[in-house]
């Protein structure tokens, strides 16, 4: 089923996002560090773990469409040859963000292990595994704009985070100081890169996160498009990307078996003793 829990990455700290089963509503927790999260989970949470922009490479590029069954292969090939680490070192996952039958773009990301684990360590330390490990900037892309172009513009601990993204899939993405004449430099800069990169920055649907409103006139002059003020997703749009190293997926098949033994076993117990 559904997650009943996301952590986020925000300006503070981290956001908690947890479901109010009954009626559908979200209830929102300010962290300051995960360390906060550990007493709010228990072992059988579903939750998804939004990573920061900091903590990933973003890389987009076109692959030849080939079949299916062959893509992920190629695709590991590729992002093993851009990234300077050894591959055992490293998760990675991609999503299609359009295909024709010439070719395919591809938004592809990765992290560290090390790094993820540095990132998840209070959580890990109490065997709390998430079920998924995304990254916060594609989960905003896939809610607010999934069709179509768009940059987004939001904060992410003292940084301004800028991501350009393609039918809700990142393309790339960029963290820049919070000041506008960072802006007046910087935002120019980044959309040179899209284009060179060939996706196309002219008129994208401007997204700039609430917490940042005294961004936008600064943001709507630089870039002569009318900018859009968005707020924190209750939920997040699911997304494919899954960034959950395999020793951690079999580590929580594990958890989550040991859970249930321990449900069916006080089950047992108590229907013993109630017969007694």
């Amino acid at each position: 089923g559904m997650p009943s829990i996301f952590i986020v990455p925000t300006s503070h700290g981290w956001n908690f996002l947890r479901s109010a089963e009954q009626n559908g509503s979200w209830t929102v927790r300010k962290l300051q560090s995960l360390d906060e999260a550990v007493p709010l989970l228990s072992a059988d949470d579903e939750f998804v773990l939004g990573l920061p922009v900091s903590a990933v490479i973003a890389q987009r590029f076109r692959v030849p469409s080939v079949a299916p069954a062959e893509f992920p292969e190629m695709i590991r090939l590729q992002i093993e040859t851009l990234l300077p680490f050894p591959p055992d070192e490293v998760t990675s996952d991609f999503e299609l963000s359009e295909q024709n039958e010439k070719e395919g773009v591809v938004s592809a990301v990765a992290i560290r292990n090390e790094q993820l684990s540095d990132v998840a360590s209070p959580l890990l330390a109490r065997g709390y595994i998430p079920r998924q490990v995304t990254v916060y900037a594609a989960q905003r892309a896939s809610t607010h704009a999934p069709k179509g172009n768009a940059l987004l513009i939001y904060p992410e601990g003292d940084m301004l985070v800028y991501a350009i993204t393609e039918n809700g899939k990142l393309s790339l993405a960029r963290t820049i100081e919070r000041k506008s004449d960072q802006l007046q430099l910087e935002l120019p800069q980044l959309r040179l890169s899209a284009e060179l990169q060939g996706i196309d920055a002219a008129y994208p649907n401007v997204l700039l996160d609430e917490t940042c409103y005294e961004l936008r006139d600064t943001v709507q002059d630089i870039l002569a498009s009318p900018t859009e003020i968005v707020g924190i997703e209750l939920p997040p749009a699911p997304g494919k990307l899954n960034l959950l190293p395999e020793s951690w997926r079999r580590r929580r098949l594990q958890l989550v078996r040991q859970v249930e033994w321990r449900k069916r076993l006080l089950w047992v117990c108590g229907g013993y003793l109630g017969a007694v």
